[in-house]
């Protein structure tokens, strides 16, 4: 938590020292994204670990938006390693309406609501992959802060409520 704590504050301040452009109008864009997924179900509750994301968009405007977007979230590190089976998220996959919300002319609070497909794997000693999938609603909050009209860092949090899971990231945006 104490790195999340680093990384925003080091931004902040940047922030401050930089005049960007304000926030992009209509268009393409992609992200990537790194992240720590935690769970709050009993069989993957202490099981965090890095995940990966990244997606396709379109804004309409400099505020709304709809993107496509892939999450890793595996929270098995050592398959096999425990003596009973349990099921934990792998990945998920889905559609989201996204919002932005100009703070200031560099800065904007991100908004997110989607719904998606996770893939659930099944681990342990009797393992059987029997590819269960849920669909999961999503819902995200964060920052934006946009080096220039093509260039954003963004952080927030992401909750995914079928799965009792969530993310926080850091990445980038790019725009088209």
């Amino acid at each position: 938590m104490k790195q999340w704590l680093l990384i925003a504050a080091a931004i902040v301040g940047a922030g401050a020292a930089h005049a960007a452009p304000s926030v992009p109008d209509e268009g393409m864009y992609a992200t990537v994204s790194f992240a720590r997924a935690s769970g709050s179900n009993e069989t993957y509750r202490t099981r965090g670990t890095p995940s990966f994301g990244s997606s396709v968009g379109y804004r309409f405007n400099s505020t709304v938006g709809v993107e496509v977007y892939y999450r890793t979230l595996s929270f098995e590190l050592f398959p096999g390693w425990s003596s009973q089976n349990y099921s934990y998220p792998e990945t998920h996959v889905g559609l989201a309406a996204t919002a932005n919300l100009p703070l200031s002319g560099s800065w904007s609070a991100t908004g997110r609501l989607g719904v998606g497909n996770t893939r659930m794997k099944v681990a342990g000693s009797g393992f059987r992959d029997d590819g269960r999938n849920k669909t999961t609603v999503s819902a995200g909050a964060g920052l934006a802060w946009h080096l220039s009209r093509s260039v954003s860092l963004t952080g927030g949090y992401e909750r995914y409520a079928g799965i009792n899971t969530g993310l926080w990231s850091v990445g980038a945006e790019f725009r088209f």
